[in-house]
């Protein structure tokens, strides 16, 4: 069975520019559309949006900053003492003590955003993602650590908030609300919907944007970085 896939693209103004609703044929009208409906894990992906983003941001954190790459007591919030509520692990299986922040985000360790979305606290983390990135599909059990810091969420979320939501690093900190259309008409010329007199909002400051710019760039251009495959040659990324 081929594997499935929604893609959605915007500009810094939060113009629409494709949407791809699944792969293969298209057989019907007004199909569900994996890129603006379906709602998924995002996973790692959610660790600068939720995570470092905001931590940077409240300047709890800086670029420099060094984070401890290593277990949170209390990880299941069940109260329990010992390892076993110690949490969560690397994928490499292994813990690397006080590193770097950019080390950190390169290698997408989940200690590590799980040590920083704790400082922060889930709630800055949850209230950003709502009131500042404009995401809908967050319910009250995704308040906690492990869904804030590692994107294990209850319902999930959609591609087209995910792409909204990663704009705010490459535009100085504004979020735009993604749009389809500039306005529509009626009969007589009256405008009923109008999308050109949205106004961007300043999700995080331009210096925070700077900086996890050149964070995230580092994800794909790093020698360790989990994006590498993303790297285009000549290209931005």
């Amino acid at each position: 069975k081929k594997l499935q896939a929604g893609y959605f693209a915007m500009d810094y103004s939060g113009r629409v520019l494709a949407t791809v609703g699944a792969r293969g044929e298209k057989k019907a009208n007004r199909l569900r559309s994996l890129a603006t409906m379906a709602k998924r894990q995002p996973g790692s992906t959610m660790k600068p949006l939720a995570i470092y983003g905001p931590a940077i941001d409240s300047e709890k954190y800086y670029y420099s900053s060094l984070i401890n790459d290593g277990p949170v007591s209390n990880w299941y919030g069940d109260g329990s003492a010992g390892p076993k509520n110690w949490g969560p692990g690397n994928t490499s299986g292994r813990y690397w003590g006080n590193i770097p922040l950019e080390w950190a985000l390169e290698r997408s360790l989940n200690a590590s955003a799980a040590q920083v979305g704790s400082a922060i606290t889930p709630q800055l983390s949850f209230d950003f993602l709502k009131e500042k990135l404009g995401f809908t599909s967050l319910v009250a059990s995704d308040n906690n650590r492990a869904p804030m810091a590692l994107g294990g969420l209850s319902e999930g979320i959609t591609v087209r908030e995910m792409t909204a939501g990663f704009q705010i690093f490459g535009n100085g900190g504004k979020y735009n609300k993604p749009y389809t259309f500039y306005h529509v008409d009626d009969h007589d010329g009256n405008v009923i919907l109008d999308n050109r007199k949205n106004a961007p909002a300043q999700a995080i400051s331009s210096s925070t944007a700077s900086i996890m710019n050149h964070l995230l760039n580092r994800v794909v251009t790093g020698p360790h970085g989990t994006g590498r495959g993303a790297n285009i040659r000549g290209w931005e990324v």
